[in-house]
């Protein structure tokens, strides 16, 4: 059992069992050949169509990490959409994905992929890099082939109780798009 702690209850949720679990946060550095940005369109929440066309897009997703993902979240992700990342969202027609990213001056911050089968992360984030692109940040616990990341610890007010058999797996971020 896990949950997300604020500040203003860090002490309170120890009595009950729950400890602080250390997460991290994954990078990769990048640079590709600006390959034009064909193929993208950005989503409109305001727009009860692409509202629509997320949520049902949403419904037969993939995990966004086969190591650590979450399931049966549509509603946290709709959420995200409408409350957070709703000026962050794009499809990618050639690819058949949902991508919720920010070009943050010399950081492309990734933090869903909406997809209904594996993709190929390097032609995803070919088409999103920017000019400046230097390093991709993912919040979320990136297992594609091939791809080389890092990761360094974050703390994110992440609390668990594991009992039994049921043990954290070490060096994963909870997807962004996922934490209630």
């Amino acid at each position: 059992m896990y949950l997300f702690a604020n500040d203003t209850v860090l002490d309170f949720y120890p009595r009950f069992g729950f400890i602080p679990e250390e997460e991290h946060l994954f990078s990769m550095d990048f640079s590709a050949p600006l390959s034009g940005a064909g193929g993208i369109r950005k989503l409109d929440m305001d727009s009860l169509e692409d509202l629509a066309f997320v949520a049902k897009f949403a419904e037969g997703r993939l995990p966004v990490s086969k190591r650590f993902g979450t399931g049966r979240t549509q509603g946290l992700l709709m959420f995200y959409c409408l409350e957070v990342f709703n000026d962050d969202i794009y499809y990618l027609e050639n690819e058949d994905v949902i991508v919720i990213y920010k070009n943050e001056g010399k950081q492309l911050e990734l933090f869903d992929i909406i997809s209904h089968r594996e993709i190929r992360l390097d032609e995803i984030l070919t088409k999103l890099a920017g000019r400046d692109t230097e390093k991709v940040l993912f919040h979320f616990t990136p297992d594609y082939e091939g791809i080389p990341v890092t990761s360094t610890p974050h703390h994110s007010g992440l609390f668990i109780r594991a009992g039994g058999d049921n043990i954290f797996p070490d060096h994963v971020k909870h997807p962004a798009t996922s934490i209630a």
